[in-house]
């Protein structure tokens, strides 16, 4: 004969059953922070993809070019006004540094990008290709801001 102690109670596996549900969804959220916060780290420390690199020099440039000019943009969204040289994304009054890397970075032919303001919102940053001169055809042409296209999503 059993007692009323001794007998299984639904209450007890019921019990059982939510707190194995709370650690299942304590660690999906675990996991979903931790890819969130991969995302994250991995976007903030995408200057070129790693498909441009496979895809020549031009498409690297341009796709730095692009980041710079992101940079550039939230700069401007920072502090009101436009940076006066790629520098001041590394260094500024704020301390705020707008791009991942510790120093601006050198276009694939290992030249300077060239920053340029010509009024409030006009403002390019160009390479000037494999020859690092103004002008050329091929390889050796400018890769300049204003002629890429913006991608509005």
């Amino acid at each position: 004969m059993r007692l009323a102690h001794e007998t299984p109670c639904v209450w007890n596996v019921a019990a059982s059953v939510k707190a194995r549900v709370k650690k299942m969804a304590q660690v999906l959220t675990c996991v979903l922070l931790i890819v969130l916060t991969m995302l994250v780290l991995w976007g903030r420390t995408k200057v070129v993809p790693p498909e441009a690199l496979l895809r020549g020099p031009r498409v690297k440039a341009t796709e730095e070019i692009r980041t710079l000019m992101t940079a550039v943009e939230m700069y401007r969204m920072t502090f009101g006004q436009n940076p006066e040289s790629l520098e001041a994304l590394m260094n500024n009054p704020k301390g705020v540094r707008f791009l991942a890397q510790e120093t601006i970075p050198l276009d694939p032919w290992n030249n300077s990008y060239v920053y340029t303001l010509q009024g409030p919102n006009e403002r390019a940053i160009v390479s000037y290709g494999a020859d690092g001169r103004s002008g050329g055809s091929g390889n050796e042409a400018d890769i300049n801001s204003a002629n890429l296209k913006v991608d509005k999503r």
